[in-house]
């Protein structure tokens, strides 16, 4: 993801990482910060975020491709990504109208 003065842009930048790759990740980043893997959020559309989604304590498809449908048990299918502030707990009044 490429954030510019403090706003997530909507674009990625390479490389873009494999189903390993991105559960390594989880779990590098979860080591480093001395965070357990249940306690961290993912989010994913594909099959190749299937092993990074099954690896935390919250793993969501997102509009997700056949396979994540499958096998992931929270999914966001009919929604934007705010839907995932709920899953965190957040309520509408949490939300600033003109930063969403």
């Amino acid at each position: 993801m490429q954030v510019r003065d403090g706003k997530i842009l909507g674009t990625v930048q390479t490389p873009v990482l494999d189903r390993n790759a991105k559960a390594a990740y989880l779990a590098h980043y979860c080591k480093q910060n001395d965070i357990d893997p249940i306690d961290a959020a993912t989010i994913g559309d594909g099959a190749n975020d299937l092993a990074m989604l099954q690896a935390a304590g919250m793993g969501v498809a997102f509009e997700g491709k056949p396979l994540l449908l499958a096998k992931v048990a929270i999914q966001l299918n009919h929604t934007d990504l705010r839907g995932l502030l709920y899953l965190q707990g957040y309520k509408q009044p949490d939300f600033i109208a003109d930063k969403i």
